[in-house]
């Protein structure tokens, strides 16, 4: 059986590659920020209920 596949252009999935580049990151930055919010939520509650 033959099977005819269709791609994008070849411009067009690199685009697309790069877009999911950039929301990689971004969740990458987004997931070390909110670390980071509940180290400091943990520490203020530390502080002030301790």
């Amino acid at each position: 059986m033959n099977y005819i596949v269709h791609l994008p252009p070849i411009q067009l999935q690199n685009e697309f590659a790069d877009f999911v580049a950039q929301v990689d990151k971004s969740q990458l930055a987004i997931q070390k920020s909110l670390e980071k919010l509940e180290t400091l939520k943990q520490s203020l509650m530390q502080e002030y209920f301790g």
